[in-house]
């Protein structure tokens, strides 16, 4: 009997297998050890994560502080949980958990803009690991009211930093980055 040339890869033994052998660029994310497929986000959630990234891109580039990278991009925090935020910061020190096919460990900052589809795991769950895993901040941006709410880690538990509106104000950067929901969108109170 011959044996083929090219052999079968195994197969995907957990979900973290499945989900890493997904097409690039599917949108998908590892929670808890189950794999959350995503639409394809909105106008005006790209709108408002475009002009958090380039604010933020450009702050930190200027002043040589590290990385800003925007989705997709898996981060590994743990075998159960890769997620795909929407804008996340390395700073300088911290460079090497950028590997050639994601991020292995946590961000400094992760900026996540809220879409319907995922907005319970934004606020529960994905926090939840954020904190466990010490993202020194994590900002929760809602795009139809422009309302930011941020959390900076203290003594491994996230404090609530003041809400905002059409701008998130970085304990960590030291700097606020303004956004605004252009028209035809408007910000509702």
């Amino acid at each position: 009997m011959n044996t083929p040339a090219y052999p079968y890869p195994p197969a995907p033994q957990t979900a973290k297998d499945i989900f890493e052998g997904l097409p690039e660029g599917t949108r998908a994310q590892l929670i808890e050890n189950m794999i959350v497929m995503e639409p394809a986000p909105a106008f005006l959630h790209q709108d408002i994560s475009a002009q958090l990234a380039v604010a933020i891109y450009n702050f930190v580039k200027q002043r040589g502080l590290g990385k800003l990278l925007y989705a997709p991009i898996n981060v590994y925090l743990d075998d159960e949980n890769a997620f795909q935020p929407d804008i996340l910061y390395i700073s300088r020190e911290r460079l090497s958990i950028i590997k050639k096919n994601g991020i292995y460990g946590a961000p400094d900052l992760i900026v996540e803009i809220i879409s319907p589809a995922t907005s319970q795991f934004d606020w529960h769950d994905k926090k939840r690991m954020y904190e466990r895993n010490a993202v020194k901040e994590y900002w929760l941006v809602n795009p139809g009211s422009c309302m930011v709410q941020g959390y900076k880690l203290v003594k491994k538990a996230f404090q609530a930093l003041p809400p905002a509106k059409g701008a998130l104000s970085s304990v960590l950067l030291g700097a606020k980055f303004e956004f605004k929901n252009k028209p035809p969108h408007t910000c509702t109170s």
